[in-house]
């Protein structure tokens, strides 16, 4: 137990989650995007290279499959786990690009500035309810 580390990596939360959220709260509105200028010929690419070189899916699925994978597990078992995987990353992205693309983001877009200070507000909240 280490009472210090843990004092002060508490406390680094607090400064953080209220510093993050009082720039949140002061945030301006950000300019509109059309939707033809968010997309690009390297689209495919962009995401591709974000999703698979992220460290915290690597991380995810250490944490997950660590606990399945065994010295003796056939190789076939291997490949199915990771096609399990795949389809769970690329089922993900799909629902996100289907309810999230289109109207929704733009609706989403409108309301930016209102979303920035609710979540502004509760990450100040979240971080004095951690001080005390």
């Amino acid at each position: 137990s280490f009472p210090s580390i843990e004092s002060a990596l508490r406390w680094t939360g607090v400064i953080l989650l209220i510093l993050f959220g009082t720039l949140m709260l002061k945030s301006k509105p950000s300019q509109k995007i059309e939707q033809e200028d968010a997309l690009s010929d390297n689209a495919f690419f962009a995401g591709f290279s974000l999703a698979f070189f992220n460290p915290k899916i690597a991380a995810w699925m250490v944490a997950v499959y660590s606990q399945f994978v065994h010295l003796n597990s056939s190789f076939g078992t291997m490949i199915g786990m990771g096609v399990l995987a795949f389809g769970i990353d690329a089922g993900w992205y799909a629902i996100v690009a289907v309810f999230f693309g289109g109207s929704i983001a733009k609706n989403l877009q409108n309301k930016a500035q209102l979303i920035d200070r609710i979540v502004g507000s509760l990450l100040i909240f979240f971080g004095i309810y951690l001080a005390i």
